[in-house]
């Protein structure tokens, strides 16, 4: 028992309580940083629902035998689940148990003590306030206190240090990537059943489960930052997975675990204190889940009776701790924001130009935006912000980073106008092309904000100038260590997807004037078809800017794909009800968009207004309502989705390079069909009738698996099989100049295959493919991998044996 052997063996070993380290923040490639400013929520948690591998203890100078073994006890579980659904249900059973068991023990243990030390203190003051009484009453209260003392024989109390439990608890996260799944498939399978057998080994899950999120409420406010950190992290992933209303039920008990827990941060005594609150990342999740708690958070952090209480006036370090907050929660729930907006801008105009703490504020103000569908006028909060940095241009790393969080939140008009302040500075070549990008970026969308469908020509203006920008700045960096290849993608589909845009207007314009949709065999008719293709391919395009990046992107950068992914779906269907009458393909497409679907960003106002257009707008567009009234309603639809924020990835700020792997294809020299001297770049010839057998290897380097915010342990190859040409029987008279006829397989064969991943990174599998017809085909091979929740990436490969040729031969 693998299990209980690591948890039985963390209680005789010496223990060292280190601080964790903070992880490596990436900053933009092109400018240096000269601020001192605590300022990393833009950096690395803008809008991330969680970070996955947060919860990884790094950063301790010396050995720790108690982390080791937490270590070792995760990568085991992980290892051997390996992903989300494949997990084997007996043995996480096994393992929630032995896990809860031994965290609830470890939990009451510190509770008891914790209580029993309150009381000590209770009992001291007592006994110095009557000192002055006689000694008899002295005697009976010393019986009483022997008497108490029986009672209390029985609390059980450990010395085991608190890293004990922090191991517990990082190997109780990990757990969590693999039960959830298993749990909604049970109650999927069991509703309505009658065996009783299975409902009580769920529910007796379902209340382990709801022991540890517990548990782990109380643990936010541990009085040690490792056990509070890992306690916050597996509250991620449970809320993260759990149902919708769970953050709902316990929102009530975390909020008052989290101000016990900011009691202890902010009431701290050091010499020389370094305010962190080590539950930020619980803190945004949770707000994410639950508006009221987000709500009363801010209203907490906000209160000026709650600020004199925590002395934070005095203090900047606590100041600057304190608002850093606020920003965190705002960017989540940005309408839980906007009800404090008035209070936030009356702070932001008590600051000074420049001062740290107006950053924080004037990024929860910008994070308002996101509460809104459009734009409004007369809207004075953008020149107050702007305003809030005044014309100094010596802080031009802080208004680097509130552009920056100015376009993630949608703000583009002032996104552009610090750009523009940026340009002014004294820079290099490089940083002033990567700034002038930005700036055209930022006007591109702020364009489409305010006019719409009118602002598309000098909005593709701005892109394509922005896309010349960035192919001049490519020419000064290192090819090895930055690239362009995310943002270059991601323009080009922006690009492609407003020309479409406005195709489809102007076909949408003529039918309202005619009352008639385009005619068939006729050149419109033809622009109206391609459209709909395109839509289709347009989204099929940014599901594979999904997969090809997703790994190495944070959670906001992965969502914004996804909307862009899910408005491309939205209009290709909203085009195809508008002209069914003229293109009946409405059935089929639904069927296309199925197979391809992946859900958008709920939260996000293009989100929510595709949602209200669908429900509203486009399910009662049929070929019975007139045309000029289904011409007008697709022009509105378009009009307004063009004034709605744009969805902007916050990696679009990132250039770095992602690795590279290595793979090669070669015959199986165990196959009866490979000659002994086969040479990779050799055809392989196979009889008809067996199967076709080749290796595929190849490594993945160790940087790849340190740079993805998602742990993964398993490689799939997907395999393309392309026919080349089709061999003639033998005895068969041929011409002589006769061309080698196409086989009658036409279209690709797909399959995947899939590998473990050894520690090192290699990895090796042994393929079969059957083909049953003769002739020359070529094998295709990509290189992905299936994270710990069951998402499946592509990764990047060398130039190297990527495919192999095959020969099916007739037999002799």
């Amino acid at each position: 028992d693998k299990t209980n052997y690591m948890l039985d063996h963390h209680h005789h070993h010496h223990h060292h309580n280190g601080k964790d380290g903070k992880g490596q923040q990436s900053l933009a490639p092109v400018v240096d940083s000269q601020s001192a400013t605590s300022f990393s929520f833009m950096l690395d948690n803008l809008g991330s629902s969680f970070d996955p591998n947060a919860h990884r203890m790094t950063g301790h100078p010396r050995f720790c035998p108690h982390r080791a073994r937490g270590h070792l006890l995760e990568r085991f579980l992980s290892w051997y689940c390996q992903s989300r659904k494949h997990a084997e249900q007996e043995f996480l059973q096994h393992a929630l148990g032995s896990l809860t068991e031994a965290i609830e023990w470890l939990v009451e243990c510190w509770t008891q003590s914790s209580l029993s030390d309150d009381d000590e203190e209770d009992e001291e003051e007592d006994e110095t306030m009557e000192d002055a009484e006689d000694k008899g009453s002295e005697d009976d209260k010393k019986e009483e206190t022997k008497e108490e003392n029986k009672g209390t024989e029985a609390i059980q109390t450990t010395n085991d240090p608190p890293w004990v439990l922090a191991s517990l608890l990082l190997t109780a996260t990990s757990l969590f990537y693999y039960l959830l799944p298993i749990t909604n498939g049970t109650n999927d399978t069991n509703e309505g059943g009658d065996d009783k057998g299975e409902e009580e080994e769920e529910s007796e899950e379902s209340q382990r489960r709801d022991m540890l999120v517990s548990c782990g409420i109380q643990l936010i406010h541990h009085p040690d930052v490792a056990v509070a950190r890992e306690a916050s992290n597996l509250l991620v992933l449970a809320f993260v997975y759990g149902p919708e209303e769970m953050a709902e039920d316990y929102a009530g008990a975390v909020f008052e675990s989290t101000k016990m827990a900011l009691d202890l941060v902010f009431n701290a005594t050091e010499d020389s204190p370094k305010y962190h609150v080590p539950i930020e990342g619980f803190i945004s999740t949770f707000a994410n889940k639950s508006a009221s708690y987000a709500d009363a958070m801010l209203s907490l952090l906000l209160s000026s009776e709650q600020q004199e209480k925590w002395k934070v006036d005095g203090d900047r370090t606590k100041l600057l701790a304190l608002y850093r907050l606020i920003p965190l929660i705002a960017t989540v729930c940005s309408r839980a924001a906007t009800g404090h907006l008035e209070k936030l801008l009356e702070l932001l105009n008590k600051q000074q130009p420049g001062d740290p703490v107006a950053l924080h504020i004037a990024a929860a103000v910008l994070a308002c935006r996101n509460a809104r569908f459009f734009d409004l006028p007369g809207d004075d909060s953008e020149k107050k912000v702007v305003d809030s940095f005044g014309n100094d241009l010596a802080v031009g790393w802080d208004h680097y980073l509130l552009a920056r969080h100015a376009m993630v939140t949608g703000n583009f008009g002032i996104a552009k106008t610090l750009y523009q302040r940026l340009c002014l500075c004294q820079i290099s070549e490089q940083s002033f092309l990567w700034f002038s990008m930005l700036e055209k970026m930022a006007l591109s969308e702020s364009l489409l904000a305010k006019s719409g469908a009118m602002g598309i020509p000098h909005s593709t203006t701005e892109l394509r100038s922005a896309l010349s920008l960035l192919y001049t700045s490519s020419s000064f960096l290192d090819s090895k260590r930055t690239t362009f290849a995310f943002q270059t993608s991601f323009i080009n589909l922006r690009l492609e997807f407003l020309d479409m845009i406005v195709t489809i207007r102007q076909l949408a314009c003529e039918m309202r004037l005619t009352n008639v949709g385009p005619k068939k065999n006729t050149r419109a008719n033809l622009h109206l078809r391609n459209c709909m293709r395109h839509f289709d391919s347009l989204a099929a395009k940014y599901l594979t800017l999904y997969r090809q990046y997703g790994l190495f992107v944070d959670q906001q950068s992965r969502s914004s794909i996804r909307t862009l992914h899910a408005l491309s779906r939205f209009l290709a269907n909203a085009v195809r009800q508008t002209f069914s009458q003229v293109v009946p393909e409405v059935a089929d497409a639904a069927k296309r968009q199925k197979r391809m679907t992946i859900k958008g960003v709920e939260s996000h106002p293009l989100s929510l207004l595709m949602a209200k257009m669908d429900d509203a707008v486009v399910k009662d567009i049929t070929a019975s309502v007139d045309a000029k009234v289904r011409a007008a309603a697709i022009i509105g639809i378009i009009d307004h989705l063009l004034r709605a924020p744009c969805p902007f990835p916050r990696d679009f700020f990132s250039t770095k390079t992602i690795p590279r792997s290595s793979m090669c294809l070669s015959g199986d020299p165990d196959s009866d069909h490979t000659d002994s001297d086969y040479l990779f770049d050799e055809e392989l010839e196979v009889p008809l009738g067996s199967l076709v057998t080749f290796n595929t290897s190849g490594s993945i380097p160790a940087e790849i698996l340190k740079r993805s915010n998602l742990p993964f342990f398993v490689v799939v190859l997907w395999h393309t099989i392309t026919p080349c040409s089709q061999v003639d029987e033998p005895g068969k008279e041929t011409e002589g100049n006769e061309q080698p006829k196409v086989a009658a397989i036409k279209k690709p064969i797909q399959m995947a295959t899939t590998a473990d991943l050894s520690p090192n990174g290699s990895f090796f599998v042994k393929v079969q493919c059957p083909l049953f017809q003769a002739g020359r085909y070529r094998i295709h091979t990509r290189l992905g991998c299936r994270d710990v929740r069951g998402g499946e990436w592509e990764l990047p490969l060398e130039e190297s044996n990527r495919s192999i040729s095959v020969r099916i031969r007739f037999k002799d």
